[in-house]
């Protein structure tokens, strides 16, 4: 029985304020949570689901509802002892054979793995080495080493096991033991006392770690699957603006250079447009998918709009 435990019992305290009022995996990227785009990639491909979730239970809400036909499970990680610690929550809860396990994290994003069966750890290429558990393509790892290790891949959070039955043990032995990792119980643990592992490194991994990351992420993901084809968003967190540039973003131009002033307090200010691009600010908290509202409205309706908007101001 093929089971996918997804640790959600994050407090996100990078991601704040956008995950002020929510759980990690529920930050929206482009009007959709983190958890969802797991679930939508591999809900389907797994017999038995667990989400380990904390202090809120949104994200149990949010599943109940929109993924009732999914076969889940909702764990309570009372005490927040690391993500290995939140799966050992998990599987106390499940009856494991020697299916396949998959572990992915709450906050990661990759649209080009699916799980073959074997033990596979998923790596992504980084500039920054400092920040994250590395492992080299012969499985080799290096749990955010304080030296350069020699390779620039990093895990990026799915972790998947031949024998879920072996990964309950060996990761029983490792709570019992009490011997934690930086505080914690690390997923590097596990990892290194379950043995060979193949490296599958996928291309399509969009971080959703903290603020920088997570609005790279958005507009990577808007480009792919969104945005249109001559379209591309850039974001200067420093600045706080958000510019768009593309061969008709005329329509969107017209509406921020023509929007009636006792409107504009309620979207964000512009700074800049021409024919093929605007820059706007980008203020602390709103997604991309707030700022691309009017993509894509004729100027006709954009003209509608205003006038509805100065009867109504």
């Amino acid at each position: 029985m093929s089971t996918l435990i997804i640790p959600a019992a994050g407090l996100a305290t990078r991601l704040r304020p956008l995950s002020n009022n929510s759980s990690k995996c529920m930050v929206p990227v482009n009007g959709k949570p983190i958890i969802s785009y797991i679930l939508d990639r591999v809900g389907t491909l797994f017999s038995q689901i667990v989400v380990v979730y904390g202090k809120s239970d949104d994200t149990v809400r949010f599943c109940r509802n929109k993924y009732s036909h999914l076969n889940i499970e909702f764990v309570h990680q009372e005490t927040a002892e690391g993500p290995l610690h939140a799966v050992y929550c998990a599987m106390e809860s499940l009856n494991l054979d020697s299916s396949q396990l998959t572990i992915w994290l709450g906050d990661t994003i990759v649209t080009d793995y699916v799980p073959s069966g074997k033990t596979e750890m998923v790596v992504h290429e980084v500039p920054d080495w400092s920040r994250w558990c590395m492992m080299s393509r012969d499985g080799e790892l290096f749990d955010k080493p304080e030296d350069q290790p020699p390779t620039n891949l990093a895990l990026v959070g799915i972790y998947t096991f031949d024998d879920s039955s072996k990964a309950k043990s060996i990761t029983s032995e490792i709570i019992f033991s009490k011997v934690k990792v930086r505080g914690e119980y690390q997923l590097s643990q596990l990892i290194s006392a379950y043995g060979d592992s193949n490296v599958v490194e996928t291309k399509e991994w969009f971080d959703c770690g903290d603020l920088p990351s997570l609005y790279e992420s958005s507009s990577r993901l808007l480009k792919k699957f969104a945005c249109r084809p001559d379209s591309s968003v850039d974001i200067d967190l420093v600045a706080c603006t958000f510019k768009k540039t593309g061969d008709r973003c005329r329509n969107e131009s017209f509406w921020y250079k023509n929007i009636p002033a006792r409107v504009k307090p309620f979207v964000p200010a512009i700074y800049e447009t021409s024919e093929t691009s605007y820059t706007m600010e980008l203020l602390n908290g709103t997604t991309v998918a707030d700022m691309l509202l009017f993509e894509d409205l004729t100027k006709d309706n954009i003209q509608f709009i205003i006038r509805r908007c100065r009867r109504i101001s």
